[in-house]
């Protein structure tokens, strides 16, 4: 059951994967549930919140995008859903 949901979350959020303004909210709308309700599962499941939880997927991306394309790192951060190529090698970096 957990598994199902978090395997949901994840196919919503890559579909969404390169929308910079797809966050929390618009998660869990696509989810059909509010924004604390989606919070306290997801956080149950994986102790992490929604937006770590679209972030990580987005590196993850970007991660694969980096050893297989010939991009440059401001191309695949913007392909990824990051608004900032500063924003995304700070977070890359923490990873």
């Amino acid at each position: 059951m957990i598994q199902d949901f978090i395997t949901q979350l994840t196919q919503i959020a890559q579909a969404n994967i390169t929308n910079e303004n797809f966050g929390p909210e618009e998660l869990a709308s696509k989810m059909g549930m509010s924004h604390s309700t989606l919070h306290r599962k997801l956080k149950a499941a994986t102790n992490k919140t929604i937006s770590q939880f679209i972030r990580e997927l987005r590196l993850k991306k970007a991660s694969q995008l980096l050893l297989t394309e010939q991009s440059t790192v401001a191309e695949i951060a913007y392909n990824v859903g990051f608004g900032s190529a500063t924003y995304f090698n700070k977070c890359f970096n923490t990873l």
